[in-house]
C-alpha cells in the first residue's frame, strides 16, 4: 500500500483551523438547532452506517436480469438522455432481512427535487441489485445529490451532473 505524497504536504498550514479565541462572543443573527438547520436544508443529513449496502452507482441504462454485468457508472448526463438510473447491490450480513430502499434527489440548494416511491425487499446472503430510474426532465441542469435510503436512513450518497 502507497501513501500520496500529498497527504503530508500541507501540515504545516497555518491557517488551518481558526482559535475560538477570534470568534466573537455574541454569534449575531437567529439561533437554531440542529434538527431545525438540517430540515431546513442548510445541513446535510449525516449517512448511517450499514454493512448490508454494497455498492451504488448511477448508469444511462440498466440490464433486466440481476445477474448481469454491473452497468458502466456514469456521473454526467444530458438532458437529452431518457432518464437517469440508481443502482445499489445489497447483501444480509446479520439479522437485518427485510426493510425499504428509496432514494432522494436534491439540488445545489440541498432542496428535494425527486422523491421516489420506496421499495419493499428482502436481502439474504447472496447479493441482490436494485434499481431506480426517473426521467432526466425532473432535475435542472447543474449538479444534483443523490441520497439512497434504507427505512428513512441514508446510506449512500454520490452527485451527479447534468447538461443542457
Amino acid at each position: 500500500m502507497s501513501v500520496s505524497p500529498g497527504l503530508f504536504s500541507n501540515l504545516a498550514a497555518v491557517n488551518a483551523a481558526i482559535p475560538l479565541s477570534a470568534l466573537p462572543g455574541n454569534v449575531p443573527g437567529p439561533r437554531a438547532t440542529l434538527a431545525e438547520l438540517g430540515a431546513s436544508g442548510v445541513l446535510t443529513e449525516p449517512l448511517s452506517a450499514m454493512p448490508e449496502f454494497l455498492y451504488g452507482g448511477t448508469a444511462l441504462d440498466m440490464t433486466k436480469k440481476a445477474g448481469d454485468p454491473m452497468p458502466h457508472d456514469v456521473s454526467e448526463f444530458s438532458v437529452r438522455d431518457q432518464q437517469i438510473w440508481v443502482y445499489s447491490l445489497w447483501a444480509q450480513k446479520g439479522k437485518l432481512s427485510k426493510g425499504s430502499v428509496t432514494a432522494k434527489f436534491y439540488d445545489e440548494q440541498n432542496h428535494v427535487r425527486v422523491t421516489l416511491t420506496p421499495k419493499k425487499v428482502s436481502l439474504t446472503t447472496t447479493p441482490a441489485r436494485f434499481a431506480f430510474s426517473f426521467p432526466t426532465s425532473a432535475l435542472k441542469p447543474g449538479a444534483s445529490r443523490i441520497d439512497l435510503i434504507w427505512d428513512g436512513r441514508p446510506v449512500w450518497r454520490t452527485f451527479i451532473r447534468l447538461t443542457e
